[in-house]
């Protein structure tokens, strides 16, 4: 059964989050800031919902 669009664009950021999750811990443990990797997070994951969402727009139109 494929993934309708909206769960789609929903496991983006929840991939994005998983993958960014060790450097998270990892900026813990070291006492890093954590605002630039939150900073990243926020805007890849942003940037990435914009463009597929710029796809399936493309994709729907030109059925």
């Amino acid at each position: 059964m494929p993934l309708t669009l909206g769960q789609f664009l929903f496991s983006i950021p929840v991939t994005l989050g998983v993958l960014f999750l060790p450097f998270l811990v990892g900026g813990m443990l070291k006492n890093r800031p954590l605002k630039p990797l939150l900073i990243a997070y926020v805007i890849v994951s942003a940037l990435l919902v914009a463009f597929f969402s710029i796809l399936a727009l493309f994709e729907h139109l030109n059925k």
